[in-house]
């Protein structure tokens, strides 16, 4: 049975949200052991403040504030919904790359199961920002170089 949740209070009204459980799959090996969650490479920053002296470099540096892989570039693909005022952009695609790792449960909590992010730098704007994927396959095929 769903079950309403309040979750705040937005001008005297309070909000609620339906919390449905998900639904199993059904089929396939019932005693296959569960996945095991991601291990964070001991290369992680942990430290807040060395973590935002990395991103402010990124321009200079071209590499991921969280595991210093080099930033490859992509094209922009241009569809119907394409937004960015840039042709190109930076995108960290290490796939044992910290923020994209925590971004799978992050999405998750935030009701976007199944995506994550990957870290992109704009270099019209000079800042690090989420790019959503669902896979790590995703966005692959615009990497230029």
């Amino acid at each position: 049975m769903p079950k309403l949740t309040a979750i705040g209070n937005k001008n005297g009204i309070m909000l609620r949200m339906l919390r449905v459980a998900p639904i199993e799959k059904e089929g396939g090996n019932p005693n296959r052991p569960k996945r095991r969650p991601p291990e964070f490479e001991p290369w992680f920053v942990s430290d807040p403040e060395e973590l935002e002296r990395r991103k402010a470099e990124v321009a200079r540096t071209m590499t991921c504030p969280y595991c210093d892989t080099v930033l490859s570039k992509w094209a922009v693909p241009q569809t119907p919904f394409t937004e960015w005022d840039q042709e190109f952009l930076h995108v960290c695609f290490n796939d044992r790359c910290p923020y994209l790792l925590r971004g799978w449960q992050a999405m998750e909590n935030q009701g976007n199961p199944g995506f994550s992010y990957r870290l992109m730098f704009n270099p019209g704007n000079r800042r690090c920002m989420p790019l959503p994927v669902p896979s790590l396959r995703a966005l692959r095929e615009s990497i230029v170089e």
